[in-house]
């Protein structure tokens, strides 16, 4: 889905219909940008918005961008570097939100999808050893 007045309407009826979290994809990210993320959130007040940032590179910036505009879950790749993964938790505990990277495992040539209860997802808060410094800025 590509278009942000659908994408509302249909997030609307899936929350009537039940859903507590929706998401927002990478095609309407890349077609509306991450207003796309703050118009769900905005219509949406109540519901758990995830934006799936494919992200790869540049994780702090991506998380704070998401996390800004009102994401409550960032999609990371399980590929991204290690150094990626860092930042984007770093920024994830500063900023409220949470990480999942879905991976997958196997044969490269014949990969299966890991459940989604094997996912990893970051704490939303800061683990204890980082409180102090959770808001200070990123040096």
């Amino acid at each position: 889905m590509v278009d942000l007045y659908r994408s509302i309407q249909i997030a609307k009826e899936a929350v009537a219909g039940g859903a507590n979290w929706i998401e927002a994809g990478t095609p309407l990210i890349k077609s509306e940008g991450i207003n796309a993320v703050r118009e769900l959130k905005k219509a949406l007040p109540g519901t758990k918005i995830v934006a799936d940032m494919k992200t790869v590179d540049t994780g702090a910036m991506e998380v704070e961008m998401a996390a800004k505009a009102g994401a409550d879950i960032v999609i990371l790749l399980a590929i991204a570097d290690d150094s990626t993964i860092k930042d984007a938790l770093r920024a994830a505990r500063k900023y409220g939100v949470q990480i999942m990277t879905p991976a997958y495992e196997g044969d490269p040539e014949a990969p299966k999808v890991v459940p989604k209860e094997q996912w990893f997802m970051a704490p939303a808060q800061p683990a204890a050893e980082d409180k102090d410094r959770s808001n200070r800025p990123e040096k």
